[in-house]
């Protein structure tokens, strides 16, 4: 079938989410702390596991089972509950609804899981050092022929960006380790930055501060906003609380208009140039609001137009060319834009910690939907058997580079209430791991109070797996006794055996200061 004959109708029908199946998860976190250690202290390291950049969309408890077959290294099934307990990383989603009466759009909002100490907090205690994301597509609302309530997030700008903040401190408060990241929209386009603007904007207004933000994270598709006449359509629809005017149209299967950059042509969902603008774009919107460098993670794209073949050499779907979207489309847009992922850098928009990588992770959807975006399936309808893009996906993340690079992520010190005119002081640091892979064995972390690191103060062994990407933070502390009053220097160095063969040694070494006091005053507290 053409795309001209394809109805309104159909088209919404075909573009909506689906329902998730929720997991129960559970984690176990130890650390400890010891004397300086040799490198011949630890066995040597063990495989490396798969490399976090690669993640999937599963949306059945089965499909976790078919993780090793990928070569996966994180997951999501778009709610909070997932396996936390080893590979792959699951990052875990809190939804977030605005209220609604009707059509009105009510000022509150509702998280799943819930701000209770049995909801979220329960969730965070059993997942320390996690990455979390606060909402998903919330700038999709209602299909335009109604006013109920959306599968997805559904939520202006200003509400999410009071979701956000009261979700991002209740998760700091209880583990300040964790890491939040801002919800995917459904794509970049001119109309989705103007919510991301008025998220920001708003977040200023409210709380007299930048949105805190510790990883960026968006989806990728080229969908359609309006269409040829401005109106919202189905397919992408115009993001909540943002202008109409701004939608990309669609080309009422018109190929001519494929080189308008305000219309996105059906031929171009799976176009690489495409793709890259809107990389860029996101890039160049955080670089612009001095967000350069933070990492940026891709959590949802693939091809979601269908191929269903009606009779031979036709098929339900065709672009504006007369072509389908076949399995073999697919497997090569999987291929080029991974490519492009695996190996886009820029030192003026990307990342300088990783590279200036513009993407530090990306995540296919899915292995396996009845819904929208089936071509893109990696299993097979039976769940037998891997599809022709779950092949490539599955080769592609086996050769992806596996490596690790530790270094010291922030350092601090306390001291303590003096004795005899002298202080014991609290080295701490928190350390993370930006490779691919996560580590295998116990690291060092040694403390020393000179730059040529050779007066150590004492040695941390950090027993966690510090996962790749960035994933987690492993606190290492030691004592520093006999501090005098005023400002002392320490060096905190990871790695200090230099036990792991690292991408870049040159970063595993933090300089910080810590202030001794001369007395202490204590000041008494009334209640009221």
């Amino acid at each position: 079938m053409n795309i001209a004959k394809l109805t309104r109708s159909s088209l919404l029908a075909f573009i909506v989410a689906t329902s998730i199946i929720a997991f129960a998860a559970s984690a176990q976190v130890a650390s400890a702390a010891g004397a300086p250690a040799s490198a011949g202290d630890f066995s040597a390291p063990q495989e490396l596991g798969p490399s976090c950049r690669y993640g999937v969309a599963a949306l059945g408890q089965g499909q976790l089972a078919w993780m090793d077959d990928l070569n996966a290294g994180w997951f999501v099934t778009f709610g909070p509950n997932g396996d936390s307990s080893g590979q792959p990383e699951f990052v875990p989603i809190v939804r977030v609804k605005q209220n609604k009466q009707g059509c009105a759009y009510l000022p509150g909002y509702k998280a799943d899981p819930p701000l209770t100490p049995q909801g979220l907090g329960a969730a965070v205690l059993s997942r320390p050092g996690h990455l979390w994301i606060v909402g998903n597509e919330p700038d999709r609302g209602p299909n335009p022929e109604s006013c109920t309530q959306g599968v997805q997030d559904d939520t202006h700008p200003d509400v999410y960006a009071r979701a956000y903040h009261d979700i991002y401190y209740y998760i700091k408060n209880i583990d300040p380790t964790a890491r939040v990241a801002n919800a995917g929209l459904v794509q970049v386009t001119p109309g989705r930055l103007q919510y991301l603007d008025k998220v920001w904007d708003a977040y200023q207004r409210f709380y007299g501060g930048n949105w805190p933000v510790d990883v960026w994270n968006m989806h990728l598709y080229v969908l359609p906003e309006v269409d040829p006449a401005g109106k919202p359509n189905g397919i992408a629809g115009v993001a909540v609380g943002t202008d109409p005017a701004l939608g990309i149209r669609e080309s009422g299967n018109d190929k001519n208009k494929c080189a308008d950059p305000n219309v996105y042509c059906w031929a171009e969902h799976d176009n690489m140039t495409e793709f890259t603008k809107q990389v860029r774009a996101m890039r160049t919107w955080m670089k612009d609001r001095g967000q350069q460098q933070k990492p940026l993670m891709l959590s949802e794209y693939s091809i979601l137009y269908p191929y269903e073949v009606d009779s031979p050499g036709s098929c339900f779907l065709q672009d504006e060319y007369g072509n389908c979207f076949t399995p073999e489309r697919v497997r090569t847009f999987l291929n080029n834009s991974m490519s492009y992922l695996e190996t886009a850098a820029d030192p003026n928009l990307g990342y300088a910690r990783d590279g200036n990588r513009l993407v530090q992770r990306w995540l296919w959807f899915s292995i396996a939907n009845t819904g929208v975006g089936q071509a893109s399936n990696l299993l097979n309808p039976s769940g037998t058997a891997l599809t022709l893009p779950g092949g490539a996906y599955s080769t592609r993340a086996a050769a992806a580079a596996r490596y690790i690079n530790l270094f010291p992520a922030s350092t601090s010190g306390t001291a303590l209430p003096a004795v005899g005119g002298v202080s014991k002081v609290v080295l701490r640091a928190e350390v993370r791991n930006v490779g691919a892979n996560e580590t295998s064995g116990k690291t060092t972390v040694t403390f020393y109070a000179d730059a040529a690191l050779t007066q150590p103060i004492g040695s941390s062994i950090l027993i966690d797996r510090l996962r790749g990407c960035e994933a987690n933070g492993v606190p290492a502390s030691v004592v520093w006794p006999g501090r005098t009053p005023g400002w002392w220097d320490y060096w905190v160095v990871v790695d200090s055996p230099n036990f792991w063969e690292e991408s870049n040694e040159l970063d595993n070494v933090l300089k910080g200061r810590v202030f001794v006091g001369s007395g202490w005053t204590y000041l008494p507290v009334m209640t009221r």
